[in-house]
């Protein structure tokens, strides 16, 4: 499990004291589409 780090924490607190909304990103999703080819290498 990951954890937040102190820079990311201390930069949340500040927004906040701020007014301004924030959070701390818990983790991330990364997607990769890529373009289908057959075996010839064309294009689908």
């Amino acid at each position: 499990m990951s954890r937040a780090s102190f820079f990311q924490m201390l930069e949340t607190g500040r927004a906040r004291d701020r007014g301004i909304p924030a959070c701390i990103t818990a983790h991330e999703d990364l997607l990769i589409f890529r373009k289908a080819t057959d075996l010839t290498g064309d294009d689908r």
